[in-house]
């Protein structure tokens, strides 16, 4: 528990007026990556696990998953773009399709409502049926 916490503190700001975290990335963000290419599925009624193009996205794979238990119909959690820390909402399409719920809604909104209490950047993924 206390990785996890150093971890997650590792990714916030040190108060509500600080600036966000950055640290140096080493990975390249002009190669492309052609994975991308064959993650999404031709057939739009086969599910994919939204969580690997969240790993692709942000640096080094690095992804810090808040409530992985809680409402796994979305995802929400932390991780890095160009070594600045940023908030990942995203649809799962692997659980009831990616429709949000009361619990996917409010888990989403707090979500968003703690990463706008420190200026952090919100990067969204949406993938739903309709």
């Amino acid at each position: 528990a206390l990785l996890q916490m150093r971890r997650l503190m590792d990714l916030l700001p040190a108060s509500n007026t600080s600036e966000i975290p950055e640290i140096e990335c080493y990975q390249s963000v002009t190669d492309h990556d052609m994975s991308l290419d064959r993650l999404i599925p031709d057939n739009a009624n086969k599910p994919y696990d939204i969580k690997e193009l969240i790993l692709k996205v942000a640096d080094e794979g690095d992804f810090f998953e808040i409530q992985a238990s809680f409402a796994r119909n979305i995802v929400t959690g932390f991780g890095r773009v160009e070594g600045r820390t940023v908030g990942f909402v995203a649809n799962q399409p692997m659980v009831l399709a990616g429709v949000l719920d009361s619990d996917a809604s409010r888990k989403a909104a707090r979500f968003v409502r703690f990463c706008d209490c420190f200026s952090i950047p919100i990067v969204t993924f949406v993938d739903v049926p309709g």
